[in-house]
């Protein structure tokens, strides 16, 4: 998932006993090192099958970050992980890469499919809000966040007074 360009997730789910339960994949490209030109081949991978509590939407994506979440949390610690790039992997990161939810037609799974695509508009704005605060300086940041002197509603900026103030000579 860390290497995909895009994927695409799809689920699907049946009842047993008043029980929902829920299979989830990804699909995408993955790097296919069987082949000596190295290229892409699709692949599916599965995520789990899990019982959920309702069958609201709002359900459905909490679950979706927890299968993510649990996957990357087992990727990030694991030595494998922790050898190929350095970097940990995050929820944003993955949701950035999806391009759609793959669905039958049942109105359910179009809403879930529609509350991701919220979520994945959001995770976007976090990276490009992440990236555009990088290439700032401080002083840029101070000045576009805390027009006042004395305002408070920037917490990281009484912080820095706070510490600057203990550690005056």
């Amino acid at each position: 998932m860390k290497m995909a360009e895009t994927m695409t997730f799809s689920a699907n789910g049946t009842g047993q006993q008043s029980i929902n339960y829920n299979s989830r994949h990804a699909h995408m490209l993955v790097e296919d090192y069987g082949s000596v030109d190295s290229g892409k081949t699709r692949a599916t991978r599965f995520l789990g099958i899990k019982p959920s509590r309702g069958g609201s939407s709002k359900e459905a994506i909490a679950d979706w970050q927890t299968t993510i979440n649990e996957i990357l949390n087992l990727y990030n610690h694991s030595p494998f992980g922790k050898q190929s790039g350095g970097s940990l992997i995050g929820l944003v990161d993955i949701l950035v890469k999806l391009t759609e939810m793959n669905t039958d037609h049942c109105a359910k799974e179009k809403k879930d499919a529609y509350e991701m695509e919220k979520l994945k508009n959001w995770a976007v704005n976090q990276q490009l809000g992440e990236e555009a605060m990088l290439e700032k300086t401080l002083q840029e940041i101070y000045a576009n966040g805390c027009t006042k002197k004395n305002d408070t509603s920037c917490w990281w900026i009484t912080k820095v007074r706070s510490f600057a103030r203990g550690h005056q000579s």
